[in-house]
């Protein structure tokens, strides 16, 4: 009985000791991997990269402590207004009263649109660089 014992339990780790062969396939499209993986790392390189995100709070904390409650008043308040402004361009354009086309200039920057069909073309030019945006609208 103790000979077909150990009979069996070596037939049973014979088998269990075969294995498959192991092949390796790189993630970095630098070295093989496929070319829709290198997005996907230079993203997460980015969100790791602690100097940067360590950088860009130091300079905006600098320019903040740098500037009189004045300044940061009168800062807060341009935005505030070219919000409101910003507001009055878009219920022109899109809201429920919209215009067909349209021109407005704030400080130096002008902005037209014109309405065709269901698309609105929204031109920006700050008097150096001209932007031009279609808009897609559905009602």
């Amino acid at each position: 009985m103790r000979i077909v014992l150990m009979a069996a339990l070596a037939v049973l780790c014979s088998d269990a000791a075969s294995a498959g062969n192991l092949k390796y396939q790189p993630q970095n499209p630098s070295f093989g991997g496929s070319s829709l993986n290198g997005s996907v790392l230079l993203g997460q390189a980015g969100a790791q990269n602690k100097y940067a995100a360590e950088e860009s709070q130091r300079s905006s904390a600098s320019s903040l402590l740098n500037q009189t409650p004045a300044q940061r008043f009168a800062a807060t308040f341009q935005q505030r207004l070219l919000s409101s402004v910003a507001d009055n361009i878009t219920d022109s354009i899109l809201g429920p009263n919209a215009r067909e086309s349209g021109r407005f200039q704030i400080d130096g920057t002008t902005i037209q649109f014109q309405r065709e069909g269901n698309n609105v073309n929204l031109t920006i030019n700050d008097g150096v660089n001209q932007t031009s945006v279609i808009v897609p609208v559905s009602f």
